[in-house]
């Protein structure tokens, strides 16, 4: 072979090299234009999916207290005023949204069972754009990936401050025997109110509010849209009619810590009791003697609660003691005992509430049904608002 042909061969292997080597080059650098371009594109779009579920979340949870189908509209007409990667974000709120509890200690999400969707004290959103939904890349597709696939999910907590669901409330009904009066008080100015002390209670049932004799609310009287009244009921102020039923307040979840003076979770009072104030855990409550406080406390009960002596929040203003009975199916009330004072806020949808002869209840409560054979009085305290408008403070937790 002569020279010449050995050089030209040589430049042709030399430029065959240069050839694959460019290509090489060239599918590099397409790759990082890919992570330049692509990989901007892709996180502007997480960012937005997330300002989207952020936005859904906390929309969903200013609306729960109006119940749960207002809150699936408030996240989907929410999440669909954002937009990602140019395109309005699409939120199903039978697979995209949640209703359950958070635990802060173990940052867990536990979804609400099915029909206890309305007590959930936390929100969660789940947003994605997946498969033929993904963002697409420009340069990507020369690596043979076309798309990329996002998620944001975000969580918020509802905790309800201030008034709350405030006076005397029996969500299926409430049911008295002889003699049961309403009124109201200011605890900022007596602690021993009488049933001529102020005329602004609160009652309010999506059931019957019946009495077999003489029952005197001094205020008004709020009735879902099945609602009525039976018997002789006097009520001195409004008589208001929903449009849609009462709604139960959302409770907090069950994450029972130790309880001050170690005393048990299955807790029984047998004499004159003064408890330290701080935050209590109960699997089961029972008063046989009087119990106080010496301080502000807050109860929570996984159970029922008997009561058969006086119950009474530290310097008897009923903003002290606010009691929890969470899960249905519950009882709150005395066996038979007579004259037992109660001076707290308890909020507790799952439980029937049954008094026997001359209860006097001061503060405010929230139960499934109310009832009382004589002599009943109620005392709503003004103090804790004057609606039943929540105030709520709403978290993203993650």
């Amino acid at each position: 072979m002569s020279g010449t042909s050995r050089t030209q061969l040589l430049f042709r292997r030399r430029g065959g090299a240069s050839a694959l080597m460019a290509a090489i080059m060239i599918t590099v650098l397409c790759g990082f234009v890919s992570l330049g371009v692509d990989l901007g594109r892709v996180q502007v779009a997480k960012a937005e999916l997330q300002t989207a579920a952020d936005a859904a979340a906390r929309a969903a949870a200013n609306a729960l207290a109006s119940g749960v189908s207002t809150a699936q509209q408030a996240a989907q007409g929410a999440a669909g005023e954002n937009t990602c990667d140019g395109v309005a974000v699409v939120l199903t709120p039978a697979t995209d949204l949640s209703f359950g509890s958070w635990n802060a200690s173990t940052k867990t999400f536990t979804a609400a069972a099915s029909g206890q969707e309305a007590t959930a004290t936390a929100l969660k959103v789940s947003l994605r754009r997946t498969s033929t939904n993904g963002i697409p890349l420009k340069f990507g597709a020369v690596l043979g990936k076309s798309t990329c696939d996002i998620s944001a999910t975000s969580i918020v907590t509802v905790t309800a401050t201030g008034g709350g669901a405030v006076g005397f409330i029996g969500l299926n009904g409430l049911d008295f025997w002889t003699n049961t009066d309403f009124a109201s008080y200011k605890s900022s100015v007596t602690t021993y109110p009488t049933t001529c002390s102020g005329s602004k209670c609160i009652v309010k049932t999506n059931g019957t509010l019946s009495a077999w004799w003489n029952a005197a609310l001094r205020g008004d009287l709020t009735l879902g849209p099945n609602g009525s009244t039976w018997g002789t009921v006097y009520v001195t102020g409004s008589r208001i009619r929903l449009a849609s039923p009462v709604v139960a307040p959302a409770l907090p979840a069950w994450a029972p810590g130790s309880n001050p003076n170690g005393i048990s979770q299955n807790y029984w009072v047998s004499h004159i009791t003064t408890l330290p104030g701080g935050t209590y855990w109960f699997t089961s409550l029972n008063i046989d003697n009087n119990l106080s406080f010496s301080g502000p406390a807050t109860i929570y009960v996984n159970g029922s609660v008997r009561i058969d002596s006086d119950l009474t929040a530290y310097n008897r203003i009923p903003a002290n003691l606010r009691i929890y009975v969470l899960g249905s199916n519950r009882t709150f009330g005395d066996s038979w005992a007579s004259g037992v004072d109660i001076v707290a806020v308890i909020l507790a949808p799952g439980a029937n509430a049954d008094f026997s002869f001359y209860p006097r209840f001061y503060g405010s409560a929230v139960f499934n049904s109310i009832s009382a054979r004589s002599y009943a009085d109620f005392y709503y305290d003004e103090t804790l608002g004057s609606t039943t408008s929540t105030t709520t403070t709403i978290s993203v937790v993650k």
